[in-house]
């Protein structure tokens, strides 16, 4: 019975360190402007292809959704140890995995051109395991020399076990990357739980635990017609949508042409002269809505102008349509500076107080 529990237990380990990674990785949906369109779990959104499926962990696409629009795919298998984390994994502990990705590569490039598969596609192998140094100058050889020169025992043992395979082997070997040394999955964990304090305004213990639960039940038959996971999937699995990270957009008329007002150079000499915030306050009908599109236009080069309007309209006077609050206002100028890729998101949260996301 011991035996058996040291058996099941570092397998468990394994299948923690597979999910938590993925979710890590699915975070950077939530980046703006990622290319990152899809995360699939337990096989690739590839519709008919199904060379390698039992050694794809995770697939990514970049620039699309599935195999035909992504600009680039990541194939990923993961691979951790408990007992022997230090223990150098050989080209033999590769060869399962490396097989796996050749039956891939070989029936990609019985769909597309050679030069599109090249560009395209990467085959990545990440383990927590140092992978021997003997297995990476292999893997680099065959990038390098397309004879059946070999230098070494490894490479020999890879030319053999793979070159019937793919047909071509340079290229294949090309598209491998080996990810190695990564954290164990308890380091993962912490690191997950990290990286949620970088979208969210407070701790939330709940969030890591709803992503890594989204991430295994992509891997049950519960998900097997819909294993992928998209940006929309994670903000629903973190309480909130798109429309929710802009909760009050700039409704203040844009005016195509501007008179030039001597004022707004006066202005923004002023802004870039104080040591402090500066409040500016006038009458109605003035012009301090058109002053807010303008000041960009007077302020050094590397300013940054943000303008939230609180007033909206006049739908501040509606419930629904709240503007004053911390969760709404900060959440919209921190997503608007997200935008501009100065900062993260910021994902608004139920669980949190106004301090919070000020402090956020």
């Amino acid at each position: 019975r011991n035996e058996n529990k040291d058996l099941v237990r570092p397998s468990r380990d394994g299948d923690q360190f597979h999910y938590i990674r993925a979710a890590r990785l699915c975070l950077q949906l939530l980046r703006p402007h990622s290319e990152l369109h899809a995360v699939t779990v337990e096989g690739a959104a590839d519709g008919d292809l199904k060379g390698g499926d039992d050694v794809i962990d995770l697939a990514l696409y970049w620039g699309g959704k599935d195999l035909s629009s992504a600009q680039q795919v990541s194939y990923r298998q993961f691979k951790h140890s408990t007992r022997h984390p230090e223990k150098d994994m050989t080209a033999s502990g590769l060869i399962k995995t490396l097989k796996g990705f050749a039956d891939r590569h070989k029936e990609l490039l019985s769909r597309f051109d050679q030069n599109d598969v090249g560009k395209r596609i990467v085959f990545e192998f990440e383990t927590n395991r140092p992978v021997a140094s003997s297995a990476k100058d292999a893997i680099k050889a065959l990038c390098e020399v397309d004879s059946q020169t070999t230098q070494s025992q490894s490479e020999r043992y890879l030319r053999a076990q793979l070159a019937p395979l793919t047909p071509h082997l340079q290229a294949f070997a090309r598209s491998l990357k080996i990810i190695d040394r990564s954290d164990g999955y308890l380091s993962q964990r912490r690191q997950l739980q990290q990286d949620f304090k970088s979208y969210l305004p407070d701790a939330d213990k709940d969030a890591p635990i709803q992503l890594k639960d989204l991430v295994a039940r992509k891997a049950t038959s519960e998900f097997e017609d819909n294993f992928s996971i998209t940006r929309l999937d994670v903000l629903e699995c973190l309480g909130t949508t798109e429309e929710e990270l802009f909760p009050a957009p700039n409704l203040i008329e844009q005016i195509e042409k501007i008179v030039p007002r001597e004022d707004a150079q006066r202005i923004a000499d002023e802004i870039e002269e104080s040591e402090g915030p500066l409040i500016i306050q006038a009458d109605g009908g003035v012009g301090k809505s058109i002053l807010t599109q303008q000041l960009q236009d007077y302020l050094p080069a590397g300013s940054r102008t943000v303008v939230y309007d609180c007033f909206g309209n006049g739908g501040y006077r509606s419930l629904s349509e709240y503007r004053h609050g911390a969760r709404v206002g900060l959440v919209q100028v921190a997503n608007e500076l997200a935008t501009a890729g100065l900062c993260d998101p910021l994902i608004p949260s139920n669980k949190s107080d106004d301090i919070a996301f000020a402090r956020a």
